[in-house]
């Protein structure tokens, strides 16, 4: 069972409230299904003529929602109610999600991406026969980074 932020593969997780950061590790994640990378619209500059093909620019980026899931710890005062405080207040954290460079996890070097943003989705299921689990969305609101090969900041 994955413990402290790791996934089965090693990636880790954590948010901080100010910078320079003091990272919060967010524990017991289970599944990250989307990473905050940055898709380009595409701008055509078209001119019509002999080819018939159209042309583009790259346009402005859009960086992607961070989602994960958790396996629900609901005490007074963990991570994960503290996540719920922030879904509520809206307030703007520090996200940091290490992603290990070496397949076998035998690595202290990770690439990671670091970006502001807000928690927009706070989700509790509670299945009668499951694990209790959160889904947490992260919606960007500034500085995104790709940091290659460097040591855990976490």
């Amino acid at each position: 069972m994955p413990t402290l932020g790791q996934i089965g593969s090693g990636v880790k997780i954590a948010y901080a409230s100010s910078s320079p950061q003091t990272w919060t590790t967010v524990p017991e994640v289970r599944e990250l299904s989307g990473l905050p990378n940055r898709e380009r619209d595409q701008v055509e500059t078209t001119i019509h003529g002999v080819t018939g093909d159209r042309t583009f620019i790259g346009g402005l980026a859009t960086v992607q929602t961070l989602e994960f899931t958790l396996r629900a710890n609901l005490d007074s005062g963990s991570v994960h109610t503290a996540l719920r405080a922030k879904e509520i207040s809206q307030e703007e954290l520090w996200w940091r999600v290490e992603v290990p460079v070496d397949p076998t996890l035998a690595t202290t070097t990770y690439v990671a991406y670091t970006l502001q943003g807000r928690v927009s989705k706070w989700d509790l299921t509670a299945p009668i026969d499951g694990l209790k689990e959160i889904q947490v969305s992260v919606q960007y609101s500034g500085n995104w980074m790709f940091q290659e090969e460097m040591a855990s900041a976490l």
